[in-house]
């Protein structure tokens, strides 16, 4: 499997009526940061990079929140909801709601078209505050079960690599769980670690933090190498 870079980024409701200053600095920081793609979550349906009313993720008074996908160039790259998601009986168990996950999927997982062969295929969630960790987890018992070769979810997970790793390991599923070298979010004095990436076996890849402060969280670029 050949190297390659995925930006990740929270750019907390980035629309064309933020701030010029805003929209300008964040736009200089996907041009300057060195990525193939560059994904973004919590943009506004305003914003000029936001994916199709079909990838709307949270719709809620006063704000409708859509991903955006874009290459090296930051073209516009397709993004596609992957809908009913089920797993095993082993893992269904362990969840309200049985074998069907939607219950803890209050927001949509996407997959990310690219044209880079020989690539993992690439996944995307902006988890829920309030189930993080649990909405979370059942999309990578959904990937480890059914996503055959090498896969990578980014995002904003809203639970810390140890809390990720250690519901992994109560459910014994094999992934690979890639923390960043530094906090992503802040709010006030409190930092967390909330952004970063899990994958399949084998990637070794590793998690990047660029210092930006555009946002309430830090964007991050996930790495790989081929053994």
């Amino acid at each position: 499997m050949p190297e390659g870079k995925v930006m990740f980024w929270n750019v907390q409701h980035l629309s064309e009526n933020s701030k010029e200053s805003k929209v300008d600095r964040i736009t200089k920081t996907l041009q300057h940061v060195n990525a193939d793609v560059k994904l973004l979550c919590e943009v506004m349906a305003s914003y000029r990079g936001a994916d199709s009313e079909a990838h709307t993720y949270r719709r809620t008074t006063g704000h409708t929140l859509r991903y955006a996908a874009m290459d090296a160039g930051l073209n516009r790259l397709q993004i596609r909801p992957v809908n009913n998601l089920t797993v095993g009986q082993r893992f269904a168990k362990s969840f309200k709601g049985g074998a069907s996950v939607n219950f803890w999927l209050v927001r949509k997982l996407v997959k990310i078209r690219h044209n880079f062969r020989n690539w993992p295929q690439l996944f995307m969630i902006h988890a829920n505050a309030a189930k993080g960790v649990k909405c979370t987890t059942v999309c990578a018992m959904w990937l480890a079960e059914n996503i055959r070769g090498p896969w990578l979810l980014v995002g904003d997970f809203n639970g810390t690599p140890e809390k990720m790793d250690a519901m992994m390991n109560l459910l014994t599923v094999n992934v690979s769980i890639c923390p960043p070298n530094g906090w992503t979010h802040s709010s006030g004095k409190k930092t967390a670690m909330l952004d970063y990436a899990i994958c399949s076996p084998g990637m070794n890849a590793t998690v990047n933090v660029v210092r930006r402060d555009e946002s309430d969280h830090r964007p991050i670029v996930v790495s790989w190498r081929t053994p």
